[in-house]
């Protein structure tokens, strides 16, 4: 357990649990499902530390894909801070949850797996934030994301406003917080915080993204999937090529050249 979870533990290990987090695996998929049907899937002190250790676990033995979803048919009203008041609402339990889920955050964006966040209903406050951990937002048409921690008389706590001007740039990331603006499917296509709108026909974002977005790509070897993100987040072009030179020569790069060798001659005959 890292320092920042061993401490938020110590804080609020009298707490009840409350709602709970599921990880669920398939050769190439990872489901990171929150439930907490009484509060819209707001994270409790207990779903912090299961979240926790999921990604711990992730990052042990990283998936190429990775999904982020919400039970109940929403996805995140972030903190659930009524079930820990008295310790949640104090400036060292407030610091205890922001390093944890900082940490959580921060080492689900850095897997190599390929994120989708997927929202049905709301992702409010810190729901929010926990939708620009990963690579790309899908939303339901109905769904709606909305940072309203200003109105609550705080900022992001969750590194959510850091990431937000990152994939949005810094002077619409205040707009949104500043004017706590709803981002619906369309404002956030817009915007580029939104990058896929799930089909009316599909039961669930989640569905969607799993159906639509992923099985389309199986033709795509698991190494290369998790080697993509390396790639584009290279800082010096000597970490781009070391990438490329594990990859190539090996054998779904063979096979591809062999494949596109034997379509050039079909064509040519």
């Amino acid at each position: 357990m890292q320092r920042s979870a061993a401490i938020f533990h110590g804080l609020t290990k009298a707490i009840p649990p409350k709602g709970s987090v599921f990880l669920t695996r398939t050769p190439r998929i990872a489901t990171i499902e929150l439930n907490s049907p009484t509060s819209r899937n707001a994270l409790t002190p207990s779903m912090m530390l299961s979240l926790h250790t999921i990604v711990e676990d992730l990052q042990t033995n990283p998936p190429p894909f990775l999904m982020l979803t919400g039970a109940n048919g929403t996805f995140c009203s972030g903190a659930d801070i009524g079930v820990a008041a008295s310790t949640l609402m104090t400036l060292k339990g407030g610091e205890a949850m922001s390093n944890l889920m900082n940490q959580v955050m921060n080492n689900l964006k850095d897997l190599p797996s390929v994120s989708f966040a997927a929202i049905d209903g709301a992702a409010y406050g810190g729901g929010a934030e926990l939708a620009t951990c990963c690579d790309f937002r899908v939303l339901a048409p109905a769904a709606k994301l909305r940072f309203v921690q200003a109105g609550m008389g705080v900022t992001c706590g969750w590194g959510g406003a850091r990431r937000l001007s990152n994939i949005i740039g810094e002077k619409e990331a205040l707009k949104l917080m500043l004017f706590r603006t709803i981002v619906t499917p369309s404002l956030g296509i817009q915007n580029g915080l939104v990058d896929y709108v799930s089909e009316a026909d599909s039961p669930t974002a989640a569905d969607f993204t799993r159906s639509t977005l992923i099985e389309g790509l199986q033709d795509l070897d698991a190494g290369i999937i998790t080697s993509l993100k390396p790639s584009v987040q290279a800082e010096k072009i000597e970490d781009e090529i070391s990438v490329f030179v594990k990859h190539w020569g090996g054998e779904p790069h063979v096979a591809a050249f062999q494949r596109a060798m034997e379509k050039s001659k079909q064509f040519k005959e």
